[in-house]
């Protein structure tokens, strides 16, 4: 009787031990250690030039690394702005949490976010210091991150 009582108690705690624990997280979410850890202005990001050598249009690109430094795709709100010769400030708003959307922006060949602005008409002229960019990312907690750069032409030989 006091083995089988033994036994019972052993396969109980064995049961009790297997269950599995949900984790908390914010926002309702589960912890994912391989979401993005930071966020950088890609140098591939540029401004693309018209026939007539006038800047056109413009490429942004956004990459996004988990904590092994390894690219990643990302959630939330991403946000960028460049500001012309004339300082007028153009933006775009990509809801990443759209799954549609995010495929969209995501360029597979490079793993990174391309943004794409184009220039109606092409601006006239560039200052050689380029144009001001900046990303900012406001990830599903709220905690808005921002990198800012400078957009160029391609190099004239």
């Amino acid at each position: 009787m006091f083995r089988r009582s033994l036994l019972i108690a052993a396969c109980a705690l064995q049961i009790v031990g297997c269950v599995n624990t949900v984790q908390q997280a914010t926002l309702g979410g589960i912890d994912y250690p391989y979401g993005p850890s930071s966020l950088h202005l890609h140098s591939l990001s540029r401004l693309e030039l018209s026939p007539e050598s006038l800047p056109s249009a413009a490429f942004v690109f956004v990459q996004f690394d988990d904590i092994d430094r390894q690219t990643t795709r990302a959630t939330g709100v991403l946000e960028v702005a460049i500001v012309l010769p004339d300082r007028t400030k153009i933006e775009q708003s990509i809801n990443l949490n759209n799954l549609g959307t995010n495929d969209e922006n995501w360029d597979r060949t490079v793993r990174m976010y391309r943004i794409e602005f184009e220039f109606v008409p092409p601006l006239a002229e560039v200052p050689e210091s380029g144009l001001p960019v900046s990303v900012t990312w406001t990830p599903v907690d709220g905690k808005a991150s921002t990198v800012r750069g400078v957009l160029r032409g391609p190099h004239r030989p």
